[in-house]
């Protein structure tokens, strides 16, 4: 019974750190997108008043286009072929092994193994007793 919970909150736990880690590495895209969008701005206002030369403005924003979209391809076709689809930290390298990167420690373990239960049984907001 012990380990049905085990794996059961093995499974909770590699769930929700997969979430919590993709909706991390989507917002990092965005907060590029976002300031490659604010810098298009200033440059272009810039190039309007005349202090910014518009070769210049071309070359800059080439280059930044180049760098989102490769951010882009890589976070929609290239991570998805790498990753594994139940862990984020694990990638395959092309020999089918799924290899977590070193140093890799995982979220919400803290002393325990990762997946097992909780030390605690809590009845109401306040009340924790030790199991």
């Amino acid at each position: 019974m012990d380990r049905d919970k085990d794996r059961f909150y093995g499974q909770l736990n590699r769930f929700g750190e997969y979430k919590y880690k993709n909706r991390l590495d989507t917002l990092f895209v965005f907060q590029l997108t976002f300031i490659v969008v604010l810098v298009f701005v200033v440059l272009y206002y810039l190039n309007y008043i005349n202090l910014f030369s518009t070769t210049s403005l071309a070359i800059i924003t080439v280059i930044l286009i180049l760098f989102i979209v490769l951010i882009y391809i890589n976070r929609i076709v290239v991570d998805p072929k790498f990753r594994n689809t139940s862990d984020w930290d694990k990638y395959n390298f092309g020999d089918g092994s799924m290899l977590p990167p070193t140093g890799y420690t995982s979220a919400g373990v803290s002393g325990g193994t990762q997946g097992s239960t909780p030390t605690q049984v809590c009845t109401t907001q306040t009340t924790c007793t030790n199991t």
